[in-house]
């Protein structure tokens, strides 16, 4: 269990609403969910602004 915690980056996604992940790998967190929000807002802004105001 406690292997999971620093596991390989594809459990990221899974770890990222871990109380462990979000304290003992905050760094790594916060670098990879400026990652994702990056991605996610350029696939979103377009047409989810409209969709996210109504």
């Amino acid at each position: 269990a406690m292997g999971a915690v620093i596991g390989p980056p594809g459990e990221a996604m899974e770890e990222l609403d871990s109380p462990y992940r979000r304290c003992a790998g905050r760094a790594d967190r916060d670098r990879q969910g400026a990652v994702v929000a990056i991605q996610y807002r350029r696939e979103n802004e377009p047409k989810g602004e409209s969709s996210i105001g109504s």
